[in-house]
């Protein structure tokens, strides 16, 4: 049995009432996502506007990470789920009780100074589901929910300390070798085998990719990322990042004929060698530009965002 799991950057949802939720919650039920992980939704009354549109048996929650200086937005986060489908892990207290473990922003990791790495602009969203109806949880799905940052670096002082295609390499190598590579091998309470997948925006480019008219911020290297672990080579991570189509939109409506897409921003990424004993993960971007808004660019951009679901 499989589980679907979206992502979606939801440009700057500040005004729930300004965006096209019912068309959302349209998207989100006609691609019978058993999860969505979203960026950029700024608030928990657009959570509640999108639950609103998708009915009872939908649940969510948001959060938002630190605020960035030297930039005008604070960068939200939330997860909705379907809960016929998955809920929240949880697990019995030595006093009988049962907690939940609520999503939550992840702020406790390494960096190599070593290698330029800084602490991330944007810290990600981490929350760990498990199935509901296979006979109850016997696994879980952790998912890493990232939003790396466009913008360059810069110091209080406001000049360029990092160049920004280094920056996006660097935290995304954060995301990849130190919270994944943890989360992944990380056992809790109950003990059940997980499944952990990173998603979101990274505003980088797959080099698989089809780049029209842009010089490219590539992975390169970092589509795949081995971790080894020296006291159990069984548990060496092959951490590979997929979704190599075009999902985020020019800034002009294109002429006649002309592609709509821009870059290769949105991806996953997660262990080849630990989800070899399921069946292999598929990605695929969610055209909503053709199947909502007939290519209109600029009614898209309006009512949805600048970027397509995947």
């Amino acid at each position: 049995m499989g589980y679907k799991i979206g992502s979606f950057n939801c440009l700057n949802m500040k005004n729930a009432s300004r965006k096209d939720l019912s068309k959302m919650a349209e998207m989100i039920q006609t691609q019978e996502f058993d999860i969505i992980a979203l960026q950029e939704i700024q608030g928990t009354a657009s959570v509640k506007a999108i639950l609103d549109n998708l009915g009872s048996h939908w649940k969510g929650k948001s959060d938002q990470t630190s605020y960035v200086k030297n930039t005008s937005h604070e960068y939200d986060y939330a997860f909705l789920w379907n809960t016929r489908r998955v809920d929240l892990v949880k697990t019995k207290l030595d006093n009988g009780q049962k907690r939940t473990y609520s999503p939550r922003i992840y702020k406790q990791y390494k960096i190599d100074k070593t290698e330029q790495h800084r602490k991330l602009n944007h810290e990600p969203y981490f929350a760990r589901f498990t199935p509901r109806d296979c006979g109850g949880p016997s696994f879980e799905i952790r998912i890493i929910n990232t939003h790396i940052r466009f913008s360059k670096y810069k110091s209080e002082a406001g000049e360029d300390t990092q160049g920004a295609i280094t920056t996006r390499r660097n935290e995304l190598t954060i995301l990849t070798k130190y919270i994944y590579a943890k989360e992944a091998d990380n056992r809790y309470g109950d003990n059940m085998p997980a499944y952990t997948i990173l998603l979101g925006d990274y505003n980088l480019n797959l080099s698989a990719s089809k780049i029209y008219g842009t010089k490219g911020a590539f992975l390169e290297k970092l589509e795949e990322v081995i971790v080894e672990d020296n006291t159990d080579s069984n548990k060496t991570k092959k951490i590979i990042t997929v979704q190599s189509e075009l999902t985020t939109l020019k800034k002009d409506t294109p002429a006649d004929g002309e592609c709509a897409f821009a870059s290769n921003y949105d991806h996953f990424s997660y262990d080849q060698n630990r989800f070899q004993t399921i069946p292999t993960p598929t990605t695929q971007r969610i055209n909503t530009l053709a199947d909502y808004y007939n290519g209109n660019v600029a009614e898209h951009k309006k009512g949805l965002s600048d970027h397509q679901c995947h």
